[in-house]
C-alpha cells in the first residue's frame, strides 16, 4: 500500500490500481527469495520497458 500510496501526486487513479497490484507482486518476490534484488531487478526491467515502449503506444 506504501507503495500505492508515493503515486499518489500523479493523480491517476488507474496509476494508483496499477502500483497496488505491482507492489504486492514484488512484495511476494522479496518475501518468497528474501531478497529485494529480484524484485529490484523486475521493476527496472518494466521501467525499461515502458520507458522504451511507451512512446510507439498511440493514445
Amino acid at each position: 500500500a506504501l507503495f500505492a500510496l508515493a503515486h499518489l501526486p500523479m493523480g491517476v487513479p488507474l496509476l494508483l490500481l496499477a502500483a497496488l497490484g505491482a507492489g504486492t507482486f514484488w512484495s511476494a518476490i522479496v518475501l518468497k527469495t528474501g531478497s529485494a534484488v529480484p524484485a529490484l531487478l523486475s521493476h527496472l526491467l518494466f521501467d525499461l520497458a515502458v520507458l522504451f515502449w511507451l512512446p510507439y503506444v498511440r493514445a
